[in-house]
């Protein structure tokens, strides 16, 4: 404005001279014009005037001085008229010279008084109000054209090495300008040195109404505002000092019944910072912006719009509310493109958080996720609210800075991050006059989505289980007031990670596999005022490809929980599914870093549980059967998981189906163990905890007890078991069972009335009958490499019957040997009142039976009294029983060492 100001001054002075010289048609007295400029300090050093042949006024000559510039015209002419009135038509200049004699924009005549609590709009109101009316004021003068204006700048000449060497090209004429105006509208160009255009402005007037319209390049007056010293604050000057700016800049500012619209837009920005991180490059900022905002310009009337305002908090119930004077706000809106990019070397990002002491982790994670550029995008229509509330105490100013819409984008390689934030509000902190209290800031985000794949082997250890990224797909709001910030995750919020290697033993050829683990989340998180953590949360995860190698493979595991409270005592209520099958409850407590973990199912279907695939090593097909379960521990080490010792109680009810084709019915089995280290070892048990009503071998066993204690440690081990059976008629009992055996382990086999019959159908003969019971014991013992019985014994609890009749390897016995033949003929039909026989266990894997027989044969009419020995092939009679296959094969190959 001053600079017009100078021109206008040279113009005024114009006049007056040529109203002179027309009306007095003499000399232009020096010493009356220099008397007339002297109130406004100028003063004119030359003068060389005179008339052209159609009577208009040719200034050859115009020197005037002035506090902040020598000018110099040369070559104008005034054209003029006469009729009906003594007027000015044109002025017409071929040069001016100015040089400044001091920094331009030093004055301090109009500098606008303001006070701390005036808001952003009330302030620039204050500011743009007096050049607004001094504008709408301004008559534009007759028609003027300036050819060339050569302007040197005071500072140019006579201020510091930066400043000259700026000027080092065109210390004749720094700037050159040109100046029209034309039926009400002024136009004004400003080139460099090298005649390159970078201000243009318009200035278009119509009574009190006016538009402007400004053009610029941003490099070129950059360094205009430096040359010219412009009165801002050190920081800001040290910011233009630190970086290059280059770009194109338009505006558009009108002015209608009291409304100043602003039309802006800035073209091909690029800011490149010249401050290095120590041997790195600079970063680059690059982008165009296309804003518009109006103002309400009112000097004398204030409006007042009392309006309820809410401020709601959607984490929880509470509102605020108060009653608010407002109106001042200010509107941008961005229409078009208005995109921001950030470009920089990871190098010297990394470096300068360092050197800004920023949290070691989040170098880390920008290490591990390198980004190229960031781009900072406003979609179309988006808008900017600066906004101050008063409340009716008139003790409280709020000032609110809101925007509706901005979206985020950033590129690593393949992978691409995106965010995008809608209905921003940041309420500034503010004092209350009353109190003095200062009140902390207040921030919301109506809606947020972010969709993010990161690299965080180096933050956590996750690298324990995969290297592979974990994508965030997040949406929600953020609300944070003076007492907590609140996170709210909306139902399609998620985080994904792939390929997860879960476990992996030390001898297992394969580790236990996830494909994918998918974790959907919604609820609050909160950080409250004294920065602890409170949590309430639904989180449903789903894996796919569960394989657990040689054990287990599952097309898709859930775990739905809800999780709420403070990291000091969380609480977790969850529920695990398999392919769509229950497994079980899981209920954690207490603090994140040491929970207590309660893991249970009741009633768990058997069958439903077998319809997984379960890789057994026998085949099993149940009908019926239920599992209950819990596993109960507190975790020391997140880290190690595997050293927590966790309790767990088992019990199988009313199993019924069939194992290995060997039948099974009623099993019930109850169970208290301890896992530690992969080590499972059972809480002693001095009762019967597994029954079975019946197991259908080829000599069925029926009413089954024990007492089972085992441990498994890579192997199965049994000790201190005790079985009691019903067996062929009769019941069996074991005391004292450990498997597999250990060196000089012995234990007793105590038979109780065995049915003979159904011993001799185990394997039958032809024309052999054996009617009676049997009861007996028979010691085992195991020298760690042959099993061995001595002193077994078996008597007979009945009387019973023996014959042997039409069995043709007894016909052929008898026929050839003279001497059995009486022998066999006693068993043809022998009623015995004793049977014993002394039990032992020869090398040969045989067990030999020594038999007394004592009886009566009424077809011979004698006593007989037989003695005899007897041996039986025991893995053959083993094997006829087919109790359990592993057993049975165990017991059988160590049984076959002895024939060896």
């Amino acid at each position: 404005m001053r600079f017009f100001k100078v021109f206008l001054l040279t113009f005024a002075i114009l006049a007056i001279i040529l109203t002179i010289t027309y009306r007095a048609r003499v000399l232009v007295s020096n010493h009356f014009i220099t008397a007339q400029l002297s109130s406004i300090k100028v003063n004119i050093t030359c003068l060389d005037i005179s008339l052209t042949s159609n009577m208009n006024i040719m200034i050859d000559k115009l020197c005037l001085h002035t506090p902040k510039a020598d000018i110099e015209t040369t070559d104008t002419v005034i054209q003029w008229q006469n009729f009906p009135h003594l007027n000015i038509t044109n002025i017409d200049i071929d040069k001016v010279n100015i040089k400044g004699l001091t920094p331009l924009f030093t004055t301090t005549n109009h500098i606008v008084q303001t006070n701390s609590q005036q808001s952003i709009k009330q302030l620039l109101l204050t500011t743009l109000q007096p050049y607004t009316e001094k504008i709408s004021q301004f008559k534009l003068p007759v028609k003027i054209n300036i050819a060339e204006i050569f302007y040197l700048p005071f500072s140019v000449t006579n201020k510091g090495k930066a400043l000259n060497k700026i000027a080092k090209s065109s210390r004749v004429a720094p700037y050159i300008a040109t100046l029209s105006t034309i039926d009400n509208t002024l136009y004004f160009s400003l080139r460099n040195s090298e005649k390159i255009e970078f201000i243009k402005a318009k200035l278009s007037k119509n009574k009190s109404d006016f538009s402007i319209a400004l053009s610029s390049k941003l490099t070129l007056l950059k360094n205009f505002i430096t040359i010219h010293q412009l009165p801002i604050t050190p920081k800001f000057q040290s910011l233009l000092n630190a970086h290059k700016i280059s770009g194109h800049f338009n505006s558009t500012i009108e002015y209608h019944a009291g409304y100043l619209d602003l039309q802006n837009t800035f073209a091909e920005i690029e800011i490149d910072s010249d401050s290095k991180i120590g041997n790195n490059s600079e970063f680059k900022l690059l982008g165009t912006l296309n804003f518009s905002t109006r103002l309400k310009l009112s000097s004398n009337k204030k409006t007042n719009d009392t309006t309820t305002v809410k401020y709601s908090n959607k984490s929880n119930k509470s509102t605020d509310k108060s009653t608010v004077q407002h109106h001042d706000e200010i509107t941008l809106t961005f229409n078009g493109k208005n995109e921001i990019s950030l470009d920089y070397k990871q190098a010297s990002l990394v470096k300068w958080l360092a050197i800004n002491n920023f949290p070691i982790e989040l170098s880390s994670l920008i290490k591990d996720n390198p980004l190229s550029q960031l781009t900072l995008k406003l979609p179309d229509d988006s808008t900017l609210v600066l906004n101050q509330a008063k409340t009716t105490h008139k003790a409280l100013t709020k000032n609110t800075l809101s925007i509706n819409a901005i979206e985020i984008s950033a590129h690593s390689h393949d992978k691409i991050h995106q965010a995008s934030f809608r209905d921003i509000v940041f309420t500034l902190p503010y004092s209350n006059n009353n109190t003095r209290k200062k009140t902390p800031y207040i921030f919301a985000i109506n809606k947020f989505s972010i969709d993010s794949p990161l690299n965080l082997v180096s933050v956590t250890d996750l690298a324990k289980f995969t290297t592979a990224p974990v994508s965030f797909h997040l949406i929600g709001s953020v609300n944070k007031t003076a007492k907590q910030t609140t996170l709210h995750l909306t139902n399609n919020s998620s985080i994904t990670v792939n390929n997860l290697m879960v476990y992996k033993a030390k001898n297992a050829k394969k580790p236990f596999f996830i494909k994918s683990l998918t974790s959907r989340l919604n609820g609050n998180i909160q950080l409250l005022k004294n920065n602890a953590i409170f949590l309430n949360v639904n989180v449903h995860s789903q894996t796919s490809a569960v394989n657990i190698p040689e054990i287990l493979q599952v097309n898709a595991f859930e775990l739905v929980s809800e999780i709420k409270g403070k990291l000091d005592n969380i609480k977790m209520n969850a529920i695990a599914k398999a392919d769509g099958i229950t497994l079980g409850h899981i209920i954690i407590n207490g603090p994140v870093l040491s929970p207590k973990i309660l893991v249970s199912a009741n009633k768990l279907a058997l069958t439903d549980l077998l319809s997984l695939n379960i890789q057994l090593p026998s085949k099993i097909s149940l009908t019926e059967g239920t599992l209950n379960y819990n596993v109960s521990g507190q975790i020391t080490d997140l880290s190690s998981i595997e050293n927590t010792p966790f309790m767990i109680n088992a019990a199988l009810h009313s199993v019924s189906g069939t194992i290995k084709e060997i039948g099974w019915q009623n099993l019930n089995w109850q169970q208290r163990f301890k896992l530690h280290l992969g080590k499972i070892t059972s809480v002693k048990n001095n009762d019967n905890n597994l029954t079975v009503q019946l197991i259908n071998t080829s000599a069925p066993i029926s009413n089954l007890a024990m007492k089972l204690n085992w441990t498994f440690n890579k192997h199965f081990r049994l000790y201190n078991t005790k079985l009691t059976a019903n067996i062929l008629g009769g019941s069996v009992k074991l005391a004292n069972i450990q498997w597999p055996f250990q060196q000089n382990h012995s234990f007793k086999v105590q038979l109780n009335n065995i049915d003979l019959a159904k011993v001799v159908a185990l394997n039958k003969k032809q024309g052999v009958i054996v009617t009676g019971y049997i009861s007996g014991e028979i010691p085992v013992t195991f020298d760690g490499e042959k099993y061995s019985i001595e002193n077994g014994e078996l008597h007979n609890t009945t009387d019973g019957l023996i014959q042997v009749v039409n069995n043709p390897a007894v016909v052929n016995l008898k026929a050839n040997n003279s001497e059995l033949k009486f022998a066999f003929d006693a068993l043809e039909n022998l009623h015995y009142h004793q049977l014993s026989s002394a039990v032992s266990l020869a090398d040969d894997g045989y067990m030999l039976l020594e038999t007394v027989i004592k009886g009566h044969n009424p077809d011979i009419d004698n006593d007989v009294n037989l003695n005899f020995k007897l041996s039986y092939d025991l893995p053959g009679l083993l094997k006829s029983l087919s109790i359990t296959e592993n057993f049975e094969n165990r017991l059988i190959k160590d049984l076959q060492k002895n024939k060896e």
